[in-house]
């Protein structure tokens, strides 16, 4: 009786403790905490007037200052990071991003080429301050997340603009690892949970009996 009880409480024990899937961090250097842009693709390389500055970041010690005021107007400068992920699964982005303003300008947010979100509103990003946006999307196994940028605030004089900046941090893309399919199997088979109801009815038994005893003992 005492193995069955034992048998019965270590499949309970391996049920309860079967681990479940974590979530991977698919993005390197996402807080730009090497103080460079190590693991990210500029492009142009070096994008000018773009660094990673200690000067007022969102967490840790640095965050990146995105300007750029070359190509014209419409020309656009990029920070990208591909990655490999499983083909399938969900994948949560997330950044945090502050505006100095400036017109023109322009900012947006894409995975593989398809606008995640853009913040310019007309011709300009507006002013905002260190606001943390989180996203959803689809991963196909090899991925690319990229921030597209230009900044040519106008001022008057000469030069005829002044370079603004954006601030960018703590970038993140998550989703769940492999599934590990042990753990999808932990789910007691019919003859495990035949050993552990067994135990259960061996265990009241038990109970029963030394209080039958007990009370016996006591008249």
């Amino acid at each position: 009786m005492r193995s069955l009880q034992l048998g019965c409480m270590a499949a309970l024990i391996s049920f309860v403790s079967a681990p479940g899937a974590s979530a991977v961090e698919y993005i390197a250097n996402g807080g730009f905490e090497l103080g460079s842009f190590a693991s990210w693709t500029q492009n142009p390389n070096p994008v000018s007037n773009t660094s990673v500055s200690g000067s007022s970041p969102y967490a840790g010690s640095y965050a990146a200052l995105l300007s750029y005021d070359a190509g014209g107007p419409n020309g656009l400068a990029s920070l990208s990071q591909t990655f490999n992920d499983v083909a399938g699964q969900t994948l949560t982005i997330a950044f945090a991003f502050m505006s100095e303003g400036g017109s023109p300008s322009s900012f947006d947010v894409s995975f593989n080429g398809g606008i995640v979100r853009d913040f310019h509103t007309g011709n300009h990003v507006p002013v905002s301050p260190w606001t943390v946006y989180s996203y959803t999307v689809l991963a196909t196994g090899h991925d690319t997340l990229q921030f597209n940028f230009n900044n040519r605030g106008q001022t008057s004089g000469s030069p005829p603009h002044l370079d603004t900046n954006f601030r960018l941090d703590a970038v993140s893309v998550t989703g769940l690892g492999p599934v590990n399919q042990d753990v999808l199997t932990a789910v007691p088979e019919p003859s495990t949970w035949a050993m552990m109801l067994l135990g259960f009815a061996g265990v009241g038994f038990m109970a029963y009996r030394r209080k039958t005893k007990a009370a016996l003992a006591a008249r």
